[in-house]
């Protein structure tokens, strides 16, 4: 029982053991760790890596990767494609003329349209039956054409003609699959010819038992020149561009040796990385491609960054993100604070993009998808001239029966012969039996006559106009097997 409180409007008396020391520190740690506990969920929430460098850190393995013992195609650690991918019937135009791409821009049927014609005008009999479905009009001008089939892809892009419908320097763009390679030492120079040469050769005896070629199109840090240098990274992580899947997937699971040293690899997925455009200051999209209107990083004004009076100047910080989104928001309770950069970290739209991107980056795929080339049988796919599971059964079955032994000669012959008895003895049986009351009884322990079955004649009447029962050897006879009840 607590302490009994006094009259009417007197304070309750302060508890006994509001002076015990040990009680004091040990309510005084409960509440620090309940602090720490509340900070801690709410960093889980935010997800925000704490660096970039760090968010890629995190995916290297602690132990080399292992490789499957079967091949690249059948991998159980590989993904595998049942058909092809929308990326596999995609064919992308860059480098397009604006002058012919911008009357029809909002028009994707005209561009279909367009694309067709110059496809049936080269007159070439391995593409001009060969039609294209849709079409995809980027801001930057380039255009994703999508066909029916893998092969129409491989033909449209071997014939090259009817790309100069959409100008002169049309061209198009060849698919790339790029890796991560960690902890490579920044002494060396990725942009230097000599660096991609001496790259192939090292990786050379491990890539040659694979059926395609090992082609790099491209290497470069994953972080700035500057952002190395300013934070003075010893090692740093690489980005290395292939042209086929299967190489990057295999240098995913083998690694790659960089200066007679073994490097883990993982996947480069460009939908993991952070983009945000230069111009209006939003995400996922770059300024090249941008078609809003122009915005201040540091103060949210409409002019150029660069031109700003009051560049890093935190006093007259204001976020552009965060101040077009409490124009939606209309309790101003729930409003964002604006008092800060755009690209600053404490931006909470800032740090939901990270928080996706690092999502993608570390719960998203591990390899790349296996592409359908054309000429290959796809795996999984049903074809309509495949047998039937019975047709395959009598296909599988042979032409001539096994030859019946005497056991299984006699024991057919002794079942007709019985079925045949049966039968005759029921149709000379005109009516039933009768049966005495006694005879069926159970409960009657007299009766030594074991039940007898009625059988019933009855004439099956085919479907036909005349509801006349039929008479001839055509009638077929059904014999009914009625018991009584017990």
């Amino acid at each position: 029982m607590g302490p009994k409180r006094g009259k009417k409007g007197t304070p309750w008396p302060e508890p006994r053991f509001a002076d015990d020391p040990d009680i004091r520190a040990y309510v005084a740690a409960a509440i620090k760790d309940l602090e720490a506990l509340k900070k801690h969920q709410e960093a889980l929430e935010i997800g925000m890596p704490q660096s970039y460098v760090q968010a890629w850190g995190r995916k290297v393995p602690s132990n080399p990767p292992t490789v499957p013992s079967v091949g690249l195609s059948s991998g159980g650690s590989l993904p595998s494609t049942l058909y092809p991918s929308q990326e596999d019937l995609e064919v992308y135009l860059e480098h397009t003329d604006p002058n012919i791409l911008n009357p029809i821009r909002r028009f994707p049927d005209k561009v279909v349209e367009k694309a067709n014609l110059a496809i049936r005008s080269t007159q070439d009999t391995t593409i001009a039956h060969r039609r294209i479905a849709a079409a995809c009009i980027l801001p930057s001008g380039d255009i994703i054409l999508l066909l029916g089939t893998v092969d129409d892809v491989d033909q449209l892009t071997r014939k090259k003609d009817w790309i100069r419908a959409f100008g002169n320097e049309a061209r198009i763009r060849k698919r790339t699959w790029g890796v991560v390679v960690h902890g490579v030492n920044t002494n060396i120079n990725p942009k230097q010819p000599q660096f991609i040469t001496t790259l192939t050769s090292e990786n050379a005896p491990v890539f040659a038992q694979l059926p395609a070629s090992m082609n790099v199109t491209h290497t470069g840090w994953l972080l700035s020149e500057y952002k190395i240098k300013e934070q003075k990274l010893t090692n740093a992580h690489l980005v290395v561009i292939f042209d086929d899947e299967r190489i990057a997937n295999f240098a995913i699971q083998r690694g790659l040796i960089i200066k007679g040293r073994q490097h883990n690899v993982s996947i480069y997925d460009k939908a993991a990385n952070l983009q945000q455009c230069f111009k209006c200051q939003m995400y996922k999209h770059i300024a090249r491609h941008c078609q809003r209107q122009i915005c201040c990083a540091y103060c949210a004004g409409s002019h150029d960054t660069g031109d700003c009076p009051t560049p890093k100047e935190k006093e007259y910080a204001k976020c552009a993100n965060c101040t077009a989104e409490n124009v939606h928001i209309k309790d101003p309770a729930k409003r964002l604070n604006t008092k800060h950069f755009a690209y600053a970290r404490e931006c909470p739209i800032r740090a939901t993009c990270l928080a996706e991107a690092h999502q993608r980056r570390t719960y998203g795929p591990q390899y790349h998808t296996p592409v359908i080339r054309p000429g290959n049988s796809q795996p999984g796919a049903i074809s309509l001239n495949d047998p039937t599971p019975a047709e395959a059964a009598n296909t599988e079955r042979s032409p001539r029966a096994p030859a019946c032994t005497a056991t299984t000669r006699r024991s057919a012959n002794s079942r007709s012969k019985s079925a045949a008895a049966a039968q005759k003895r029921v149709a000379e049986r005109s009516e039933p039996e009768p049966i005495s009351p006694t005879s069926g009884d159970p409960t009657n322990r007299s009766s030594k006559k074991p039940m007898r079955a009625q059988w019933d004649k009855d004439l099956v009447i085919d479907a036909d106009s005349n509801p006349e029962p039929k008479t001839g050897p055509e009638t077929q006879i059904k014999y009914t097997y009625n018991t009584r009840a017990r």
